[in-house]
C-alpha cells in the first residue's frame, strides 16, 4: 500500500469516512467511503460514487 494512499485513507477516516464491506472491484483491496467517494487504499481507484443525503436533497430542490 503506497504511503500517499495510506495517508489519504487515514485523513478520510479521521474526518468521518467509513470502511466499506465490499472490496475494490479491481484489486479486491479495502475501500474507504467519504462524501460519496469510495477510495481503494490498495490501488487508489475510485470506482463507485454514491450520492449522500445532502447531495440528494440539493438535487431535489431544483426539480419541478
Amino acid at each position: 500500500m503506497p504511503n500517499d494512499l495510506t495517508q489519504k485513507a487515514i485523513k478520510m477516516i479521521l474526518s468521518g469516512g467509513t470502511l466499506l464491506s465490499e472490496p475494490c472491484p479491481y484489486c479486491k483491496g479495502v475501500r474507504v467511503m467519504k462524501d460519496g467517494h469510495a477510495l481503494c487504499v490498495n490501488c487508489g481507484k475510485e470506482p463507485e460514487q454514491k450520492p449522500t443525503k445532502t447531495q440528494t436533497k440539493e438535487k431535489s430542490l431544483f426539480l419541478p
